[in-house]
């Protein structure tokens, strides 16, 4: 028999739709799981902890990439991820990259445990959903300014970081307001690709002394389409890592290349790392979890553990 833990918005403070979101969750998974609010850090280590010790197949975690971010990190801090538990990203946040990279379904995050409990059934003509699963390995940051290690799969500095700051959290606009917005988009775009000083090292070796946006990924892509490193990262050799100090106006111009994978040229690189140190003052994204600057800092950010996920096809 399947079973299910869910985590709902992990760390995403006290909101009073949470008991309802929490009601939805335990109705979908008829009683074959569990479900846990962790709405601060020690709420979090108590849930963690319960799941740890659970004989849980199965853990999704709404608020999308972020909060699966936040679970790992909050596992990877108190013993490691249990052996045989799968991660499934259930999404509802800012950014979904996990699931778009791994090919699995973005349906409501109720719809997906309804799906996950299906799999207990059993019955004449019940037909076994295909549950996917995939092995990938994360990323661990550890940055000067903060107690513990981060875990997650993106990685965002620079330009990337200043966009993700503007945009919202879910919906879509639509008509004028989508054109206005688009509008507006461009124009903060520009004001965003601002040089920041920042000294990088690769494995050790000085690499650059600013930067307009840097990215580290081990899925593959970055945020806003771009690629992290072309053809197939994922594997243990390290992660895809793309440095950028050219403009915006040039940025533009070579779009479709930085969509398409690795370009090589004076103020650009991509390549495989297995560790890479940014000393800077700025702010930065994991997963699209925001850490606003707070002062100058080191982060270090390193190939971390392989993670099993889970999802249904898109």
């Amino acid at each position: 028999m399947l079973t299910m833990a869910v985590l709902v918005d992990p760390l995403c403070g006290e909101r009073p739709e949470l008991r309802e979101e929490r009601d939805r969750f335990a109705e979908a998974l008829g009683g074959r799981g569990q479900v846990f609010v962790a709405p601060d850090e020690a709420a979090l280590c108590g849930a963690v902890d319960e799941i740890s010790a659970g004989s849980f197949d199965v853990l999704g975690v709404t608020g999308a990439d972020a909060g699966l971010g936040c679970a790992l990190s909050a596992m990877m801090r108190r013993g490691g991820v249990p052996p045989g538990l799968r991660m499934m990203p259930l999404g509802g946040g800012r950014q979904e990259l996990l699931a778009t990279s791994l090919g699995i379904s973005r349906r409501s995050p109720v719809e997906l445990v309804e799906a996950v409990s299906t799999l207990s059934r059993k019955g004449p003509g019940f037909r076994r959903p295909d549950l996917r699963q995939f092995r990938r390995q994360s990323l661990r940051l550890v940055a000067s300014t903060r107690p513990s290690a981060d875990h997650g799969f993106v990685f965002a500095a620079g330009a990337l970081y200043n966009l993700m700051e503007r945009r919202p959290v879910g919906g879509r606009s639509r008509g004028l307001r989508a054109a206005l917005g688009a509008a507006r988009g461009l124009f903060e775009s520009e004001r965003a690709w601002d040089a920041t000083e920042a000294r990088i090292t690769v494995e050790g070796a000085p690499l650059a002394e600013s930067l307009r946006f840097v990215g580290a990924s081990t899925l593959g892509v970055l945020p806003f389409g771009l690629r992290s490193l072309a053809g197939a990262p994922n594997s243990n050799e390290g992660f895809g890592f793309v440095w950028h100090d050219i403009g915006f106006a040039a940025t533009a111009a070579m779009a479709l290349k930085l969509s398409r994978g690795r370009v090589d040229q004076p103020g650009s690189r991509t390549m495989t790392a297995q560790r890479v140190v940014v000393d800077f003052s700025s702010g930065y994204c994991l997963d699209g979890a925001l850490f606003p600057a707070v002062g100058p800092q080191v982060l270090s950010i390193e190939a971390g553990p392989t993670v099993t996920l889970t999802g249904f096809p898109a």
